[in-house]
């Protein structure tokens, strides 16, 4: 898939939250090893559809939505690259590594 774009509505919030739901569940399920996932402009909410799934590679183009990512990045279970793009200073992007032993 290509040129894909996720998108939150705020006016579907009430009705859509089993959607939202039904669509996490539904992602962690699959095996996404092999896709990548391209991010222009991210969210919270686009980071915690992520959490736990089996992203494989995944290109970061914010570094507001960098740092959002290092939130979950250690539970990405299958993640072997990851691509930052753009410009990136240290001050703007906080990048938060969890261990886990």
């Amino acid at each position: 898939m290509i040129g894909v774009e996720l998108q939150s509505t705020e006016s579907l919030v009430d009705d859509s939250q089993n959607g939202v739901s039904d669509l996490r569940s539904e992602i962690v399920a699959c095996d996404m090893s092999n896709i990548a996932i391209f991010v222009q402009e991210g969210s919270i909410e686009l980071s915690e559809t992520f959490r736990d799934t089996s992203i494989g590679l995944l290109y970061l183009k914010t570094d507001a939505y960098a740092s959002l990512a290092s939130e979950i990045l250690h539970t990405l279970n299958k993640l072997f690259k990851l691509y930052l793009w753009g410009p990136y200073t240290i001050s703007s992007c906080l990048l938060h590594y969890k261990v886990l032993l």
